[in-house]
Order: structure tokens, then sequence, then C-alpha cells
């Protein structure tokens, strides 16, 4: 039952996608500095594959998050309709019955913080 949207899958499939490309980035920056001994043949490695793999690995993270973010908020917009259609209800089930809801500053407070309803 849990459908994503949409943007939401392109949002998945893009982190996907900067994570992949993001690991074969540093694997490769990695093969070409493991056999080098000097450090300034090193660093064009450095440079162009481990901030660069980095980087899409973040970029992947992020991305990756702000989609669970998206669908989490979704879902508790869904969640909030249906408590809000409910409490519609149960206060016309209530008015139909003529019995009146006690609020929270009519109840009671107990020693430990909870209100007796």
């Amino acid at each position: 039952m849990n459908s994503f949207s949409v943007r939401t899958k392109q949002l998945y499939l893009a982190s996907g996608f900067a994570v992949v490309v993001g690991a074969i980035i540093l694997t490769v920056g990695y093969a070409g500095i493991r056999k080098e001994a000097d450090v300034a043949l090193q660093l064009p490695y450095v440079l162009s594959g481990g901030i660069g793999g980095l980087f899409l690995l973040g970029a992947g993270v992020g991305i990756f998050l702000a989609a669970t973010l998206r669908e989490l908020h979704a879902g508790q917009d869904r969640v909030e309709a249906v408590v809000t259609e409910l409490t519609s209800e149960v206060r016309t089930l209530l008015d139909s019955a003529e019995i009146e809801l006690i609020t929270e500053e009519e109840a009671v407070p107990t020693p430990r913080g909870r209100s007796i309803r």
C-alpha cells in the first residue's frame, strides 16, 4: 500500500545513481593511487577521484534523505487527514447522542502529571 510518488521515485533513482558513480570514481582513483609512491604523482588522483567521489557519495546520501523525508511528510499529511475526518465523525456521533467531550482544561490532574478524563 506504500506507493511512492513519481518525484520520490526519481529522487531515489538519482541518489542511487550518484552513490554508484561516486563509488566507481573512488575505486578508479584508488586504483591509480595505490601503485604510486611519489606524493606529487598521487595528487591528481586524490583531487579528481577522492574529492569528486566523496562529493557524489555525499550528494547521493543527501538526495536519499530528502526523498525519505518527502515520503514521510506525505505520509504524515495522510494520517492528519484521516485523524481530522475521524474527529469530525466522532463529534457528529457525540452530538447525535448528546454527549459532551471533556476538554484538556476540564481534566483533573494526577500526581504524575497525567490527567483523568
